[in-house]
């Protein structure tokens, strides 16, 4: 079996880990970077970790053109995933509790969009580890282009990373910080990790309310505001998760990797 992992880097941990998982499991991984991608490949199955930050999605235009692979995530809800604004309506037409969102642009009359006690966040439309966001009181803020979403600051508890693998849940970091409107990532928030079971009851039933609507192996963000109410940040779809197999010691690689096993086999069968 050939399975090919799309990357940036060989050297980021979640890849390095993928192969390691792959050749324990006895299969041959090869490491191709998105300009390296061509139609001549003949994998069995795909990997795609690249982030769509760059605002190409070539990678997926030519992985659409490979036949017989099992590409993951799949590429309709990569589509989707990599862009705020689309995964906020995407969300909205299932019912999902998320935090409010505006597109930035010329449809958008800023004088509609509701006051914020505490302020708005600029987030760009495609980012990671809260890279690019803007926190400002000024809703009239001039950013550098129009590919970006405005949300309100919401004060906040706690933020979680919920890692969820062909409908099972990993587990869940939950990140702490003494200030409740800093935009946190692992590296500035004190982490604690969690099993599925010691979520509360709403908690969970916002997981279980996503699941269906979510591609093979993702991250939730979720944040819980003062009033101990859960709302979907959003969905990551190429989670990172060194913090995660360091913090709560689940082989999350393993996990993922018989999940795509388990589902070429049944797509073979």
């Amino acid at each position: 079996m050939k399975i090919i992992i799309i990357a940036n880097s060989p050297q980021f941990y979640t890849v390095r880990r993928l192969f390691e998982e792959i050749e324990a499991y006895g299969h041959t991984a090869q490491f191709i970077t998105p300009k390296e991608l061509s139609t001549s490949l003949a994998p069995s199955i795909v990997l795609n970790r690249c982030s769509g930050i760059s605002y190409d999605d070539s990678d997926l235009d030519t992985l659409s053109k490979i036949r017989g692979a099992l590409v993951s995530n799949d590429i309709e809800h990569t589509r989707i995933f990599r862009d705020k604004w689309l995964q906020f309506n995407y969300f909205q037409k299932y019912g999902i509790p998320t935090i409010p969102s505006f597109e930035l642009g010329t449809s958008t009359n800023r004088s509609n969009i509701p006051e914020s006690m505490h302020g708005y966040l600029f987030k760009p439309k495609r980012s990671n580890q809260t890279k690019g966001i803007i926190k400002t009181e000024n809703i009239n803020y001039q950013t550098k282009d129009q590919r970006y979403i405005i949300q309100p600051l919401l004060e906040k508890k706690a933020e979680y990373r919920v890692l969820i693998a062909f409908g099972e849940v990993l587990g869940i970091l939950k990140k702490n910080h003494s200030d409740p409107f800093e935009l946190l990532n692992c590296e500035k928030s004190h982490l604690e990790y969690l099993e599925y079971a010691q979520a509360t009851t709403g908690f969970k039933h916002l997981i279980e309310k996503i699941m269906p609507h979510g591609p093979h192996f993702y991250g939730l963000d979720i944040l819980e505001d003062v009033h101990g109410d859960h709302l979907l940040i959003e969905l990551n779809n190429v989670p990172g998760f060194e913090y995660f197999e360091k913090i709560s010691h689940v082989n999350v690689a393993k996990s993922y990797l018989q999940g795509l096993l388990n589902k070429f086999n049944d797509l073979c069968s």
